[in-house]
């Protein structure tokens, strides 16, 4: 997801002007307004996450497996902003809606070790590989620089040519383009997040040096540490230039002024 990739920045930043931790859930109810963006999650909590880790998300309205009503639009997650910190609610069954929790610092992570029989969230399939379990699967994912989710296909799967399978699969977003209801399938995430990846950490900062490469997209932020960090949790983010305010070429001055600035640079 995008946004969990992104916005530890934003989150100080945000932090530090909305003070109030809400951890309220709010059965059978719809925010009615705010919308920033729609995502497809496989749960309310990582529903939830997606919103704390997007830059301006400060509510958000899931609609579970279980809805009814449009089941096209099952597993969808809204992401709302609202200046006063809260919309209007709108009575609707089996909705559930609730805050992010840029506020409650202790709260917030990324990591989501659970899985999710029964699902199969899509995505570009980059790499199928045979597993023994959906644990090997996530696994794999997780040591994958490229990965973002995985579907594993058990031992039940309807089609055998597709039993002990495992899908690796990634998005431009790092959530999935939609969630399906699979018989004999399970869905996960990457555990980087937890830190459980055995990739080496690369830790090395180059001074006076810069990465040629594809420029995925560019940022403010105040030092490197901010830079370093933000790439980290952006999806396709492999490594980093960072530009200081010293920086003297006169086309990044004019577009960098009087503040630290950096890009991001991946394959």
């Amino acid at each position: 997801m995008i946004w969990i990739y992104q916005t530890f920045y934003f989150i100080f930043l945000l932090a530090s002007v909305y003070s109030e931790c809400v951890t309220q859930i709010y059965e059978n109810t719809y925010f009615q307004g705010g919308d920033l963006a729609t995502v497809f999650t496989p749960s309310a909590n990582y529903c939830r996450v997606v919103c704390t880790y997007h830059p301006t998300c400060l509510l958000f309205t899931y609609l579970p497996a279980a809805w009814t009503k449009d089941p096209a639009k099952r597993f969808s997650c809204y992401l709302k902003d609202s200046d006063t910190e809260m919309l209007p609610k709108v009575d609707m069954e089996g909705a559930i809606s609730g805050h992010s929790l840029k506020q409650c610092e202790v709260q917030i992570s990324a990591c989501s070790p659970g899985v999710h029989t029964g699902l199969d969230m899509e995505g570009k399939i980059y790499d199928v590989t045979v597993a023994d379990s959906y644990q090997q699967c996530q696994k794999r994912c997780t040591n994958d620089k490229h990965c973002h989710f995985f579907t594993y296909a058990s031992e039940t799967f309807h089609n055998s040519s597709f039993r002990k399978k495992c899908f690796l699969k990634h998005t431009s977003a790092g959530t999935p383009t939609s969630i399906k209801v699979l018989d004999g399938v399970v869905s996960g995430f990457s555990l980087k997040p937890c830190q459980l990846s055995e990739i080496d950490c690369q830790m090395d900062i180059f001074e006076d040096q810069e990465f040629s490469g594809t420029n995925i997209t560019s940022f403010f932020t105040p030092d490197i540490s901010v830079c370093q960090t933000m790439c980290t949790y952006f999806p396709k983010c492999l490594f980093f230039t960072f530009f200081t305010r010293e920086w003297q070429i006169e086309s990044q001055s004019l577009q960098f002024p009087h503040l630290h600035a950096h890009e991001f640079f991946g394959r």
